[in-house]
């Protein structure tokens, strides 16, 4: 089955009464995984407090967490990133939080493919937004992966055009 279809049947199934935020999230995340490293298909899905955005130039996958304790949820993207065969390596360089507890970027190690993680993880008692996470691939290497260049403010926009 494919993963938009699989999510989307586990989301219909689930139901939202009985949705778990941390289920959502690591079901979310590993689809967009599978779309953007895998080239899977996927669409945009909402269920419950948790949503998906695609888009396709360059590739990137959004997940976004209304619910659920902000460091469970980043634990489930986190595992699931962990799961992966491509090694993802947390970013040398530190970045600004701004809304958010903590920010941080993870990348695969120098040679292969351009592929990065960035997660956004609210404050235990914020309001709105618990987690956003993105899975993308851009055309270049980032060099705030492999060496410290003190901290940066991150916004999706800085992997479309590298420095």
């Amino acid at each position: 089955m494919k993963p938009f279809v699989l999510i989307a049947a586990l989301w219909a199934v689930a139901g939202t009464a009985c949705a778990k935020p941390e289920e959502d999230v690591a079901q979310a995340i590993n689809a967009c995984f599978a779309a953007v490293i895998d080239g899977r298909p996927l669409s945009d899905l909402t269920h419950g407090a948790t949503s998906i955005k695609l888009t396709h130039n360059p590739t990137d996958c959004t997940i976004r967490a209304m619910d659920g304790a902000p460091e469970a949820l980043r634990g489930q993207v986190l595992a699931a990133m962990r799961a992966r065969v491509e090694g993802f390596i947390p970013a040398q360089t530190r970045w600004e939080p701004m809304a958010y507890g903590r920010r941080e970027t993870f990348c695969l190690p120098p040679g292969g493919r351009h592929l990065f993680v960035l997660i956004s993880t609210a404050e235990p008692d914020a309001k709105g937004t618990r987690l956003m996470a993105t899975v993308l691939e851009s055309a270049k290497a980032d060099p705030r992966c492999y060496a410290d260049k003190g901290e940066q403010r991150a916004i999706i926009r800085d992997y479309l055009k590298v420095p």
